[in-house]
């Protein structure tokens, strides 16, 4: 990370303008060593780490030979450089254009000509090693006008897929528009790839396109879940990996066309996790709409409950394993079958604005929430009715987690004011409390309950007394915000 400034002049009258440019980096992986390293650090699996790109990397390519490696800078960059994968350094790095540039592809077989496109521009460069220079031509596109989002180069062919959903070929050599697709596919042409005699085209509206390379026509399709936003072909053609922007991988075989599902991911940020009790073969994750039931050792997903529309952000399961309770941005508490996903029950108006924290008791019987308004609130759980039992309000901002202790009596409540309380849930009353210029995010109890543990916004785990509440020792936790 720079920091720049523009001096003061009484001359001049400039005034300071600090900033700072934060530089992206690219990472070269040796590919074996990381797989056999994997569970443990991974440091010995970087090969180099390569930084020239403000702010973030758009786009990345190997050459054929695979000793260069190009990298397009996202649009507060816009430039295009060539890496020498042997050591790491970079070659030589020009501005892409007056307009953006999207991607970048080599032309097979060759580590001397690049071809970028982007923002109303498609063009092929020269690339020099000995020189250390790289010499730009625009393509001739005459009066097509495109966002070009993708490419792929083939037998002296260039494939461009654009945002509003054509294919257009060009010549690598004489940089001439040949063709054009017939067909254009809703929501733009994501990635491509020339396999065989096909060009594979996926696109924003979820569907992975066969076309035939000397007519450009579709020959055949397959739907998926999401826009397909990454095609990966094996060396031998004859299988593939697509990505999906709904978080989905699927292989599919190349001649039949058939796919399967071979892993999930979340898209949206994961505001909660939990394992059950004496268990860390599953887990359960919220973030947006989700939840989702995880299986640890073979990584793979059990089972999604979504609401649509709404955010989740916590969650927790009994001890017993027969209800998953989650709190939501609407104020309501939902509870799910972590076998089924079958709706258990609903909690309407549980907390004003949003429920943010959530946890049962170890019985079972009770359930602790807390709000984005402040409140902490306990729930007896019946058989066919939930009854709210207590409503505490001390905290005057965010309630970040709630914990209950083994015996049910307590109960520790954390909050963005930067306050921690500790109630006593059989006589309903505050027993004592903690303030510390932080936003604490979480607070828990040590196993043996004779210390509490937060965490929060000062990067530090601190360890507190039990019985009147005073710190008993801090540790740095991470150059980040620490979260249990």
């Amino acid at each position: 990370m720079f920091l720049a400034t523009r001096r003061i002049t009484q001359k001049n009258r400039h005034i300071i303008h600090p900033f700072f440019i934060t530089q992206a980096a690219i990472i070269l992986w040796d590919f074996e060593a990381g797989v056999a390293s994997m569970g443990s650090s991974s440091d010995a699996a970087i090969l180099h780490r390569m930084e020239l790109h403000k702010l973030a990397i758009q786009a990345l390519d190997f050459s054929s030979d695979g000793e260069f490696l190009a990298s397009l800078g996202a649009q507060d960059d816009n430039a295009v450089a060539v890496w020498e994968t042997a050591t790491g350094r970079a070659v030589c790095a020009v501005s892409a254009g007056p307009q953006a540039a999207l991607t970048c592809a080599w032309v097979p077989g060759r580590s001397d000509k690049l071809i970028t496109g982007g923002m109303y521009n498609l063009r092929a460069w020269d690339f020099n090693f000995e020189r250390r220079k790289m010499v730009a031509e625009d393509l001739k596109v005459g009066s097509v006008k495109r966002v070009f989002q993708c490419l792929s180069v083939h037998a002296g062919n260039i494939y461009a897929g654009s945002s509003t959903g054509d294919v257009l070929q060009f010549s690598v050599d004489s940089g001439l528009f040949l063709a054009q697709s017939s067909h254009r596919f809703s929501l733009g042409a994501m990635c491509m790839c020339v396999v065989g005699d096909a060009l594979y085209v996926g696109t924003g509206d979820s569907a992975l396109v066969k076309l035939g390379l000397g007519d450009l026509k579709v020959k055949k399709a397959v739907e998926f879940m999401g826009s397909v936003t990454s095609f990966a072909p094996s060396r031998d053609g004859t299988s593939a990996f697509v990505g999906c922007g709904s978080g989905a991988i699927y292989g599919v075989k190349m001649a039949t066309m058939e796919t399967q599902l071979r892993g999930t991911a979340p898209v949206a940020a994961l505001t909660d996790i939990v394992f059950p009790e004496g268990s860390s073969d599953v887990f359960i994750t919220a973030g947006g709409s989700d939840i989702r039931v995880w299986h640890a050792v073979q990584r793979r997903e059990l089972l999604r409950v979504q609401v649509p529309s709404q955010s989740c952000l916590c969650v927790a399961i009994n001890r017993a394993g027969t209800c998953i309770v989650s709190g939501w941005d609407d104020g309501k508490v939902r509870a799910f079958s972590p076998e089924t996903g079958k709706a258990l029950f609903v909690i309407p108006d549980a907390h004003q604005d949003a429920v943010t924290a959530v946890a049962f008791t170890h019985a079972g019987t009770k359930l602790v929430t807390g709000g984005r308004h402040g409140r902490v609130r306990t729930w007896a759980l019946g058989a066919r009715s939930q009854t709210m039992e207590l409503s505490f309000k001390e905290h005057k901002k965010e309630v970040t987690s709630v914990t209950v202790s083994a015996n049910d009596e307590e109960a520790l409540s954390s909050s963005a004011d930067g306050s921690c309380v500790v109630w006593n849930l059989r006589r309903g009353t505050r027993t004592s409390a903690i303030f510390a210029s932080t936003v604490f995010r979480q607070i828990v109890y040590h196993p043996d309950e004779s210390q509490l543990l937060t965490c929060g916004s000062d990067r530090r785990l601190t360890y507190w007394d039990t019985t009147d509440c005073t710190a008993i020792r801090a540790m740095d936790g991470a150059v980040e915000e620490v979260r249990f």
